[in-house]
């Protein structure tokens, strides 16, 4: 069975059909990603740390704060330390 010149092949329909269904800013958008294809082993390791290091020094800082409001009266009196046994007696 033969195709005539107007029938066109289901892969030729497909083609066709999927150039038609690509919204106008998909070539732009692979275009500009394809410039960032070589930079992004560089970039990626930047955007976690960028990402990550100001939640981790807000966490610190939270932490540092809630010891710090939560300290007992009591480590602001002075201790006076004994040294060696109280109890034994040496003769």
């Amino acid at each position: 069975m033969s195709l005539s010149r107007t029938q066109a092949t289901p892969a030729a329909n497909s083609q066709k059909m999927s150039g038609m269904l690509k919204p106008p800013t998909t070539g732009l958008l692979s275009s500009s990603l394809a410039v960032l294809r070589p930079y992004t082993p560089r970039i990626v390791p930047l955007l976690v740390y960028a990402t990550f290091f100001p939640l981790i020094i807000i966490v610190s800082l939270g932490a540092g704060y809630f010891v710090w409001s939560s300290l007992s009266i009591s480590w602001n009196v002075p201790l006076y330390l004994q040294y060696g046994c109280v109890h034994c007696k040496i003769s």
